[in-house]
């Protein structure tokens, strides 16, 4: 399913059980969260809508810039579906396996600094400081 260097990657910065419930935990805690994270009550927040996966990369990338995000902060990177574990890495190395790990309902969280970036199910990119 996935290449050798992306498996590779996986395999590298897997993190356990325990930090992706604490992670899932402190957005439920904080956000407005139901099912999912409810983008329309959170009043200061910047979103970007129909992001594709050809620009992924790049929306993501100006997006944690827009939002102050330190390009060496490590994240917790949450797939919603499970379709890979949770991982803990800096958003630039994610981005060198995006085009196999661009699962759409990631969540990019980095609890130190407080913020939240989501590419959410209908492809539309949100980001918030809480």
């Amino acid at each position: 399913m996935f290449s050798e260097s992306c498996t590779a990657f996986i395999a590298a910065h897997a993190c356990e059980e325990a930090k992706e419930q604490a992670a899932l935990a402190l957005i439920k805690a904080t956000l407005p969260v139901v099912t999912s994270i409810d983008w329309g009550r959170i009043s200061q927040h910047l979103e970007t809508t129909g992001v594709a996966r050809e620009r992924l990369g790049h929306e993501l990338r100006a997006m944690a810039a827009a939002i102050g995000l330190v390009p060496s902060a490590v994240l917790t990177i949450i797939q919603a579906d499970d379709a890979v574990p949770a991982l803990d890495a800096c958003l630039e190395d994610w981005l060198i396996h995006a085009d196999e790990l661009d699962f759409v309902d990631t969540l990019f969280l980095s609890a130190q600094d407080r913020i939240l970036i989501h590419w959410d199910f209908y492809k539309n990119l949100h980001a918030a400081r809480f």
